[in-house]
């Protein structure tokens, strides 16, 4: 979303009223009492001129999308709270199955392989290097066979560089370079 920014020369809006203003109040009196009792008609308009950004304004279509409730099983009636239900009901569901997921980061250590205990078997590994110049972006694993996503191709193999293990996975030495920066994702 972008943030306006008003131009601060008194032009962000127009202030305007019925027709019979005068009419309905002709004196300081009349209208101070109408201020004062909250039935002052007037409208406060929005004005472009004076504005160096127009802002997004806040509307159904940008705070919950029909297409986005739709994928919660919401209809377009559906407000950002049903969605945020919705959210915190599949997490419940996620925790009741027994889903496990685990997430960290570790620096690559070159010349032995490391292992990262998560404490349960993984059905899925993926390894992310973050390290700018990385020849291997990702790696993903599932009980034997490793995918490698390069920066010049996508291969598959015999699982030897990323190895799914009982209680977590092992990086082979010569997977990544040493001080990498390595990000990974467990789900069992």
């Amino acid at each position: 979303m972008i943030d306006g920014i008003i131009k601060a020369d008194g032009t962000s809006r127009l202030v305007r009223s019925v027709s019979d203003f005068k009419t309905r109040f002709p004196n300081y009196d009349a209208f101070a009492a109408a201020l004062i009792a909250g039935t002052l008609p007037l409208d406060i308009l929005f004005n472009a001129a004076g504005w160096s950004q127009i802002p997004d304004f806040l509307n159904k279509a940008n705070l919950l999308k029909d297409t986005t409730a739709e994928k919660f099983g919401l209809g377009a009636d559906a407000v950002p709270d049903d969605a945020f239900q919705a959210m915190k009901n599949l997490v419940s569901d996620v925790a009741a199955s027994g889903l496990k997921i685990a997430t960290g980061a570790f620096s690559a250590v070159g010349g032995s392989a490391q292992t990262i205990t998560v404490g349960f078997t993984p059905s899925l590994v993926i390894v992310v290097d973050i390290t700018n110049n990385a020849s291997y972006l990702c790696r993903l694993a599932v009980p034997g066979a490793e995918l490698c996503f390069e920066k010049a191709a996508i291969t598959t193999q015999a699982q030897t560089h990323l190895k799914i293990t009982s209680t977590g996975f092992t990086l082979q030495a010569w997977a990544f370079s040493s001080g990498d920066a390595i990000k990974y994702f467990a789900v069992g």
